[in-house]
């Protein structure tokens, strides 16, 4: 039998429901919706607290949170006693409210909850924070206490939970470069999204690479704008190939050491050839990656997931930082760094350097632009290019190297470059057509994998 702890929550006495009216701002429609945006779309509103008649309950003078499913959330006028987005209600009422709503997607609405919280004045130690048991519950203060729902919360009782919804409000999906936000980081972290991906008759958003992992996407209305993601998918994606567009994907967008991600994605795919498709592959040229552009990092970020190409480069000089052969590099803790540290930091300061026992573990190793004049990138090859073995080059010129880009934040630079396949890796002479190189044609097996 399950153990059981019998430890039920207070609520103080309060609405039924709450109701929403807004009052003035576009809700948009279902045939011409707002546009996404992290700026924010003014909304006026009353809030009614109801009873279960349905009339006004007119005695209720708490405070009602305020949010936005989905989207965010900032009141800028409230009734007096109002704190953030808790709106002071009195005798079950309170009247334009003005609120910014941003990062709304799809169908969303605004979400008005009883959720128990009462602000203590600023600089009074609040019910909440007081190290007492206020309540009689056996739970003490802020976040043990399920009734405190900040630490500034004057009440231990919970509220009663009564909530209301607003009229729709009508919001288009977000584009790839909403996803990735103009900045280092997603405005949207954990979201559930669905991809604007253009005229269902000819979506924009291209597959341009499958990994064992996942694939990497491209909307080719803001290629230089941020328009790329990879979704990871934990495995290659069945029936998928390079030049396929997609009519819809799904997922959960995510935040991996500073690259963005849509995990757990489900996509619907528009082949490129057959009779789905009008044979033209639509995958885009790559953006070339100079020396200024890589040491621009702000700049870096607009084409992190995209197909980005550099050009005369030299692969850079392996050294072997495992000075006792016992498989590692020795990082000591503290400041006293060792011989092998040492190795390590002379050779990541030193430029074009690759440290042989990070290169076994993790595949990268170091690429110099400008024919080794320029700042480094990392490349990983060894399992798309398994023929091409670095350190057999070391010192030489590579012509072209085309990939994807990813971001791994804590190293220096924070960029990976990856091939596709071998095609994308070339030691002399001009790449392949993007749509001929790493593309290869669908089988009729249903469970159809590269």
């Amino acid at each position: 039998m399950a153990c059981v702890v019998d430890n039920p929550v207070e609520r103080r006495e309060g609405p039924s429901s709450i109701r929403v009216t807004i009052t003035d701002g576009d809700r948009g429609s279902p045939e011409e919706r707002l546009p996404f945006t992290i700026d924010g779309v003014p909304y006026t509103f009353d809030l009614e607290a109801v009873d279960e008649r349905g009339d006004r309950a007119g005695s209720f003078d708490g405070f009602i949170r305020i949010e936005a499913q989905p989207g965010d959330v900032f009141v800028t006028s409230a009734p007096e006693g109002s704190v953030s987005s808790n709106v002071k209600m009195s005798g079950g009422r309170a009247e334009g409210v003005v609120a910014q709503v941003s990062r709304a997607y799809g169908d969303a609405v605004l979400w008005a909850e009883d959720v128990g919280f009462s602000p203590g004045p600023p600089g009074v130690e609040a019910a909440c924070s007081n190290r007492e048991d206020d309540d009689g519950d056996g739970l003490y203060d802020f976040p043990a206490d399920p009734g405190c729902f900040f630490a500034n919360d004057d009440d231990e009782d919970a509220g009663g939970y009564a909530t209301g919804l607003s009229e729709t409000l009508h919001f288009a999906n977000p584009r790839l470069a909403d996803i990735q936000g103009g900045t280092s980081a997603t405005p949207l972290p954990g979201a559930g999204v669905t991809v604007d991906v253009g005229d269902p008759g000819a979506p924009e958003v291209i597959v341009t690479r499958l990994a064992v992992d996942g694939m990497y996407l491209s909307d080719l209305r803001s290629l230089d704008e941020f328009g790329h993601v990879f979704a990871f998918n934990f495995s290659t994606p069945q029936q998928t190939r390079v030049c396929d567009r997609l009519s819809r994907i799904d997922g959960i967008v995510s935040e991996f050491f500073g690259f963005t991600e849509l995990n757990f994605p489900s996509w619907q795919v528009v082949p490129w050839e057959g009779e789905a498709g009008d044979g033209t592959c639509p995958v885009p040229e790559p953006k070339i990656v100079d020396g200024a552009l890589l040491n621009d990092v702000e700049a870096m970020e607009a084409y992190e997931a995209a197909l980005v190409r550099v050009v005369d480069v030299e692969v850079g000089q392996f050294v072997d930082c495992d000075l006792n052969d016992d498989g590692n590099v020795n990082f000591p803790d503290g400041s006293i760094c060792d011989r092998e540290c040492e190795c390590s930091n002379q050779c990541e300061m030193s430029g074009n350097c690759t440290e042989l026992t990070q290169y076994l573990e993790y595949g990268q190793w170091t690429a110099a632009l400008g024919a080794g004049s320029g700042p480094k990138i990392f490349v990983v090859s060894n399992a798309t290019v398994p023929t091409w073995d670095p350190a057999e080059h070391q010192g030489e010129h590579v012509s072209v190297i085309t990939g994807t880009l990813r971001q791994i934040q804590f190293i220096d630079p924070p960029w990976i470059l990856e091939p596709r396949c071998p095609a994308d890796l070339v030691a002399e002479g001009d790449p392949a057509p993007m749509d001929e190189a790493c593309v290869t044609s669908r089988t009729e097996d249903p469970d159809d994998v590269l």
